[in-house]
């Protein structure tokens, strides 16, 4: 009779335990919820050792390349843990990450590479991301300025001519002297979009923008006497340059009346501060004649009409005033703007801001018999005619207007302020 061996009990857990640990190691058993180990020791420093690295037949579709995890996941862990530029680590004492982009550390500090680059571990400035010569030029906002003698300057507040800085003309606040497109300008109340340019020469732009110069007449007077060094003072307003004062000059033409040309009040120091009252005609350089018609008074005449202005200058139209009265603000404000800042009663001075300088010297009438409204108007003729009427434009002193109508041309007596053409 054959005898079986029988295993204890105690021996035969020990058996399964052993095939519990091989069945185990060789994948066979999986006693635990998540089964992936942990690798973030080595991945702290964005390194991995040879043994470690993450192998590029992997589904998540990571791949190694020289110890750095590199990933088109963003959920890498790698990344997660020490950071990526584009999906990949780098080396932070080499490089830095801009925008999703990799630079190289210049003598190992980062730095703007839209606004600086690096060459030889020393930085060199960009502008709008172009490389320029800072010893001539300096970036604003991405745009290239030239240096004024050696020194940067805000471009929006400054311009720079001829080594020298001046307001911009840009800046609504900007009057007098001033850069507009690199070139000297002058900035003056009123429309001043053109930012007036080409002044006669000799004149010169003053602090409030007003162009000032001016001229010599070397004409005769009609007793023969010379104007010696008769000299007026003009501006330029806008695109105009006007007599900055009433014409004072005594016709040579012993055909007309003395009572044609006169001081106010007939007091001759009147004449220097104001200027001489003419009628129409006398003011033109027309016979008498011409203060009852508009038939060939002027003759047809190309251009303005010079009448009694000195060389270079001529009577001015009612549109010529208008175009002044436009930039000067328009008919209701233009008056204050032309007025000068004394001499005008009940307080209407003006703010002179052209030297213009209107003066109220009233005018006259009844063939110059009388004078009225010194200190109180001012009123200047033109070539501007129907009939025996011609235009005049005036200024009060109660109002800030400019007003034009018209008068009979041998009764009323007006100043003239001569435009040049």
């Amino acid at each position: 009779m054959r005898k079986f061996k029988f295993i204890c009990p105690g021996y035969f857990y020990s058996l399964l335990g052993v095939v519990v640990v091989i069945l185990a190691a060789c994948g066979g058993v999986d006693d635990s919820p998540n089964s992936s180990t942990d690798s973030s020791s080595s991945q702290t420093t964005g390194e991995l050792s040879s043994d470690s690295q993450i192998s590029s037949s992997q589904g998540d579709g990571s791949s190694s390349s020289q110890g750095y995890v590199v990933s088109s996941s963003s959920e890498n862990t790698a990344c997660k843990l020490i950071g990526c530029c584009n999906g990949e680590t780098y080396d932070h004492s080499k490089d830095f990450c801009f925008e999703d982009k990799l630079y190289p550390m210049c003598n190992s500090k980062p730095y703007d590479p839209y606004k600086q680059g690096c060459s030889g571990d020393k930085l060199y400035p960009k502008c709008n991301r172009e490389p320029y010569d800072e010893t001539k030029n300096f970036c604003v906002e991405d745009q290239l300025y030239p240096l004024c003698n050696g020194e940067s300057y805000d471009p929006y507040e400054l311009g720079c001519f001829e080594n020298k800085l001046y307001p911009k003309c840009s800046r609504e606040s900007t009057r007098g002297t001033c850069v507009h497109n690199s070139l000297l300008r002058c900035r003056q109340e009123g429309k001043g979009e053109n930012y007036i340019r080409d002044p006669l020469p000799g004149m010169k732009c003053q602090e409030n923008g007003a162009i000032t110069g001016t001229i010599k007449d070397y004409r005769r007077d009609e007793y023969g006497n010379m104007n010696l060094e008769k000299e007026y003072k003009v501006v330029q307003i806008g695109n105009q340059v006007w007599m900055a004062e009433n014409l004072n000059y005594i016709p040579n033409a012993t055909n007309l009346p003395k009572a044609n040309s006169i001081c106010y009040g007939d007091i001759s120091a009147n004449c220097n501060t104001y200027g001489r009252l003419y009628d129409w005609a006398t003011a033109m350089n027309l016979q008498s004649e011409c203060n009852l018609t508009s038939d060939n008074c002027p003759p047809s005449h190309p251009g303005l009409w010079g009448g009694l202005c000195p060389n270079g200058f001529a009577f001015p139209r009612s549109e010529d005033w208008q175009a002044l009265v436009n930039y000067a603000g328009g008919d209701s404000i233009a008056g204050s703007r032309l007025k000068s800042k004394t001499g005008w009663s009940n307080n209407g001075n003006g703010t002179d801001n052209y030297n213009f300088s209107a003066l109220p010297g009233g005018w006259a009438y009844y063939w110059g018999k009388e004078s009225r409204d010194l200190g109180e108007s001012s009123y200047w003729w033109v070539e501007t005619q129907t009939g025996y009427e011609a235009d005049y434009w005036s200024i009060i002193s109660s109002d800030t207007e400019v007003r034009n109508h018209f008068w009979p041309k041998d009764m009323d007596m007006a100043y003239v302020r001569c435009l040049h053409y």
